[in-house]
């Protein structure tokens, strides 16, 4: 849920194909009691009466990452450069930081008496913040595929697996801290 302003809330729920062609194709009243029963009635007590104020859409969700980010002085930056899984909402922050990390490497190559328009028609530049940016999204891309593949798994044995390892995750101060924080970047 995400909140807008006002007393209005966005709404991304990630499913199987099947069943967003089911959830799209349902009736209103439907599709709200489908709403209150897949979040236990949560949405009801947290948000009270639901009405829809807008069109329900329904697109397929894809990942990857560009092989190359920056030719013919043309960058590509945030989701046209790598698209992660929309499940911790990082997309827009990961551009953010491809922005934030241009920034920095133009501001450092300026201290060192280099003029801005030589730094940005010079490859090794675009390279060095390529090589950085892909790194840092590598993580991310791994961390909410992952993350999406063990909650969506309900085979036999699968929740308890992931039950204990995420115990585990909540047993180790420093790890849960650390994945904290990439969530929260």
């Amino acid at each position: 849920m995400l909140p807008l302003p006002g007393s209005y809330v966005s709404m991304v729920w990630s499913m199987p194909t099947h069943q967003a062609n089911t959830f799209c194709d349902a009736g209103l009243s439907q599709q709200v009691q489908m709403l209150q029963q897949v979040s236990c009635s949560a949405l009801a007590h947290h948000y009270g009466k639901l009405h829809l104020c807008g069109k329900i859409l329904s697109y397929p969700l894809s990942h990857g990452v560009a092989p190359i980010w920056y030719e013919n002085q043309v960058a590509l930056i945030g989701d046209a450069a790598h698209v992660v899984h929309p499940l911790a909402g990082l997309g827009l922050n990961l551009g953010f930081e491809d922005v934030s990390e241009l920034i920095q490497q133009i501001e450092a190559a300026c201290a060192y008496g280099q003029q801005k328009q030589d730094i940005l028609i010079n490859l090794m530049f675009w390279k060095n913040w390529q090589r950085k940016r892909k790194a840092a999204c590598a993580s991310i891309n791994w961390l909410t595929q992952g993350l999406h593949y063990v909650f969506r798994v309900n085979a036999l044995g699968v929740p308890f697996i992931r039950n204990a390892g995420m115990r585990v995750v909540n047993a180790m101060p420093s790890f849960k801290r650390w994945l904290c924080s990439q969530a929260m970047r």
